[in-house]
């Protein structure tokens, strides 16, 4: 009581409070099955979707349990209750652009502003009973416009939490049409957007913050070293997807009307046609 009563006219009281409770929680964690990564660490997943006029970034978080603690108690100024939805939300809403000023993207020498199209914040639960939590982004930046048969020269770096130890996982994935080469990175992730750590890598985790690559919608240069999956396979064929047209949507209306016409075209041929049959068993009884 003596030690509590020091800090009660003082600010660092709830500081304080905050610490021992991380303590005990990391001591309580530290004896049942802890992050695969360990309960400080904070893991990030960035993929990089290439297309001729824009670039999209499926950009995720995965916060540890004492790493998500750490955060959580900053949103509810209380260590032992847990936030609410609003509270959660306006938490991302106050750092989506502290994560979007992390990240560049620089494209033919360009600076390429991102804006945001979706975002996301869970809390799944960690071990012993305490909760992580996961932040995903859906960032996208339009491209100047250039011949697009051209090739272009990308860089993207993350800074964001650079002094927190974790995974961090670079994907690259082309939309149909796009040639992607010369780079370093792959077409393939590892751990399906930081949901499934692989145990024969979690001794020297993956560090991948940066890449450069070339890209063109054009001919290819003869010498080029084509982008590769983890495991050698090519990685450029493999996407067939509608990047920058929302011709997707578009296409499900049209078949869906087609289906329709076709059904309602072989109802009413049914409907004329029965008629004609039971009379023709009529006469012939």
């Amino acid at each position: 009581m003596i030690f509590f009563s020091a800090f009660k006219h003082h600010s660092d009281y709830r500081r304080v409070i905050a610490l021992l409770f991380t303590l005990c929680c990391a001591f309580t964690v530290s004896n049942v099955k802890a992050h695969p990564l360990g309960n400080f660490s904070v893991n990030q997943y960035s993929r990089l979707e290439i297309g001729a006029q824009r670039i999209v970034i499926r950009y995720i978080v995965d916060m540890a349990e004492i790493a998500a603690f750490q955060e959580l108690t900053a949103i509810t100024s209380a260590p032992d209750r847990k936030p609410t939805r609003d509270e959660l939300r306006s938490y991302l809403d106050r750092v989506t652009n502290d994560y979007l000023n992390g990240l560049s993207l620089i494209v033919d020498e360009e600076k390429i502003p991102l804006k945001v199209l979706e975002k996301t914040i869970s809390q799944p639960l960690g071990s012993g009973g305490m909760m992580t939590l996961r932040l995903e982004f859906d960032f996208a930046g339009s491209l100047s416009k250039r011949r697009t048969e051209s090739v272009r020269h990308l860089r993207f770096e993350n800074r964001n939490h650079h002094d927190r130890t974790g995974w961090h996982e670079i994907v690259i994935s082309p939309f149909a049409g796009i040639s992607v080469f010369n780079t370093s990175s792959f077409g393939s992730g590892v751990t399906e957007e930081l949901k499934a750590y692989p145990e024969n890598m979690l001794m020297a985790p993956l560090d991948e913050r940066t890449t450069e690559l070339s890209f063109t919608s054009g001919q290819i240069p003869s010498n080029a070293r084509m982008l590769l999956t983890r495991d050698g396979q090519s990685a450029n064929t493999a996407r067939d997807r509608f990047p920058e047209a929302d011709v997707f949507p578009a296409l499900i209306i049209s078949g869906t009307l087609v289906l329709f016409g076709i059904s309602g075209a072989l109802f009413y041929r049914l409907r004329k046609t029965r008629p004609k049959e039971a009379r023709a068993a009529t006469s012939f009884n």
